[in-house]
């Protein structure tokens, strides 16, 4: 009589054999992120920066302060918009070439004269200032893994310790996020602040505009105007027929 005992063997997965596609699950996160960050270049590119300007051709005249000029060259540099600037007597004078989309366009001379004062409120509406402009470090486009773009604005450590604070202790109110006056965001005190960052995430009709506000709000907040600033004139110098 033999001590031997037969101990079933668990069925090979066909799709773990040599041969099998098993493996492909394995690569699909990899493959999902290479996507992810692709479709995120193809966005920026053809987005609000960075886009090739080919449209058409106009003078600004802009009545602010010295300190001003600066600013603004910043601001058309990181759109990309070919220019010259000349500074006078009140303010400046620009010539730049636009880009080609008139949605985008359109939003650039409020974009270069626009203040930029970003503020956290307390409340869903107009409530009392918890963090202002002089406490904001950076602001930048980014995208989630769903290529909903947003506005990610960098803010002082310890006051944003502060406001998860404030989160914890009323978690049925919320914050609000506004942009010279303007609500443009705002986040539930249920959802805690983990990181000295705040997720302004534009709403919009489609998702071009989507994009463009988000790219937009980052150019503003970014680098803020030392001083109040008015377009005095446009004027078409060179027009792109159409």
């Amino acid at each position: 009589m033999s001590d031997e005992v037969d101990v079933p063997q668990p069925e090979e997965d066909d799709a773990l054999k040599p041969g099998g596609f098993g493996f492909l699950l394995y690569l699909a996160p990899i493959v999902m992120t290479i996507i992810v960050f692709v479709l995120y270049a193809y966005l920026l590119y053809y987005g609000f920066l960075g886009r090739a300007a080919t449209g058409d051709t106009v003078t600004m005249v802009i009545k602010t302060c010295p300190e001003a000029t600066a600013t603004v060259t910043a601001r058309l540099e990181t759109m990309g918009l070919p220019h010259e600037l000349r500074p006078t007597s009140d303010g400046l004078e620009l010539i730049a070439t636009l880009p080609e989309d008139p949605e985008v366009a359109e939003h650039i001379p409020g974009s270069l004269i626009q203040q930029g004062r970003f503020e956290v409120r307390d409340g869903e509406q107009d409530g009392p200032v918890l963090l202002g402009p002089d406490l904001v470090q950076s602001a930048l486009v980014r995208m989630d893994m769903s290529m909903t773009p947003r506005t990610a604005v960098q803010i002082d450590l310890e006051a944003a310790k502060e406001l998860r604070e404030r989160q914890k202790a009323r978690p049925s109110q919320a914050l609000s996020f506004w942009l010279d006056g303007e609500r443009i965001g705002g986040l539930s005190n249920l959802g805690l602040l983990s990181d000295p960052e705040l997720e302004v995430i534009p709403t919009a009709d489609n998702e071009k505009q989507q994009m463009e506000r988000a790219a937009r709000y980052a150019l503003i907040i970014d680098d803020p105007m030392p001083c109040p600033a008015e377009l005095v004139s446009l004027t078409v110098v060179e027009a792109v027929a159409p």
